[in-house]
Order: structure tokens, then sequence, then C-alpha cells
């Protein structure tokens, strides 16, 4: 009897155990995803991906506190707005969580479009909103709004990789943007002087093009240079 006892309680610190590196993974990933800044500071990729971890399930506040800290680390001129995105969109997930057993895709787009809309006018009170805040508002939420199917995707492979063997075209293109918004997340890092996100970004063209061949290879890095450009600030002069 005190074998069994002993067993079950080793079986159930391992798994807490697993459990907590799932969560500090996903908390990595929350870090990176909302450092991404593309266009005038727009980062509508960390919020996108908040919103999918609801859709599966996953630990919420690790990814909520990632969000936080990967938006603060940022250092852009938006981060107060996003930081208030974040909060009213957990608060209200949180609370639409708990009266439902099962969250929809419908939910949660609406919940995000919400949070992103009401902090936009919450921080535009402040401030002046101009014709040019309004649309470069609009682009944020379509982004955003979209990215979750692009998120949804890359989860579902994650969280059932015991269960896939073959990956469809759509998912091996959303798991590229997904490394590659990774990578850029990991912008301004750098270890012994050399370039975190350039070693990254080799190293996954040489493995996608590996395991996928040429053409995959090929696909990773056109797709790590659209979205490296997008994260750089070039001036035209």
């Amino acid at each position: 009897m005190l074998q069994a006892k002993t067993v079950s309680n080793a079986i159930l610190s391992r798994k807490t155990g697993k459990e907590l590196w799932k969560d500090a993974g996903l908390m990595l990933i929350c870090i990176l995803i909302s450092r991404v800044t593309i266009l005038d500071g727009l980062s509508p990729f960390g919020i996108s991906f908040f919103a999918s971890v609801f859709l599966f399930d996953l630990s919420t506040l690790p990814a909520f506190l990632g969000c936080m800290v990967g938006t603060i680390s940022a250092n852009s001129d938006l981060s107060l707005y996003y930081g208030v995105a974040y909060l009213i969109f957990f608060v209200a997930m949180s609370i639409i969580s708990k009266r439902k057993t099962k969250v929809g895709m419908v939910t949660v787009q609406t919940a995000l479009i919400g949070s992103l809309a009401i902090s936009k006018l919450l921080y535009h009170y402040i401030d002046s909103m101009l014709l040019y805040d309004i649309l470069l508002a609009a682009a944020d939420i379509f982004i955003a709004a979209l990215m979750v199917y692009v998120f949804s995707s890359v989860l579902s492979v994650l969280v059932e990789h015991n269960k896939r063997t073959i990956l469809s075209n759509e998912e091996v293109i959303c798991i590229t943007f997904f490394a590659a918004l990774i990578i850029l997340g990991s912008a301004a890092m750098e270890i012994y002087t050399y370039s975190l996100r350039n070693i990254l970004s080799i190293f996954l063209i040489m493995l996608f093009a590996y395991i996928g061949g040429t053409g995959i290879g090929a696909s990773m890095g056109i797709t790590l240079g659209v979205i490296l450009s997008l994260g750089s600030r070039i001036d035209p002069f």
C-alpha cells in the first residue's frame, strides 16, 4: 500500500513538473511574439496568440504574464495601448470561460476586436485622434483578427503532435510564419556580440531544408526575409 502511494506521488510530481515546463515554454513564446512590431509600432501578434490560447484550454495566466512582459520590454510607443488591451481581453475571456464550457472562435474574435477597440479609444481619449490613427487602428484590428486563425493552426499541431504524422501545406506555412515571428521577437538579443536573430534564421532555414527539401527551405527563407523586413525601420533617404 505504501509502495503504491509512493508511485502515485511520483507520477503526480512528474506531471506537475511537465506542466510547469509547458507553462514556461508558453510564457517564453508569448514574450517573444509580443515583442514583434511592424510598420509604425504595430504589435498585433501577441494578442492574437494570446487569444488562440483560450481556444485550446492552455494555461492563460502564464500567457498573459508573458505578453505583458514582452510588450513592456519592446519599448514601443504603443506599449500602454497593448497592455490595456491585454488586460481587458484577459478579464473578459476569464469571465466568459467560467460561464461557458467551451469557447469558440466567434467568442474569441468578438472579445479580441472589442478589447483592441476599447483600448484604442481610451488611449486616444487622452491624446487627439487623427484619420491616420483610425486607419492604423483598423489595420491593427484586422491583422490581429486574421492571425488568430494562423496561430490556431500552429497550436493544433503543437497540442496534438503525438497524433499528427502528416502536415498540410497550410499548416506548414503557418508554422513557418510562427517561427519567423519568434525569431523577429529575439531582435536586439546578442550572445557575445553575435546576433541571436541571424543565428536562428540560418539554423531554421537549414533545418526546414533538411527535413522538407529545398522547396520548404526556400519558402522558409522567403518568409523570414519578408517578416524581418517588415520589422526593420529603413529610412527612405
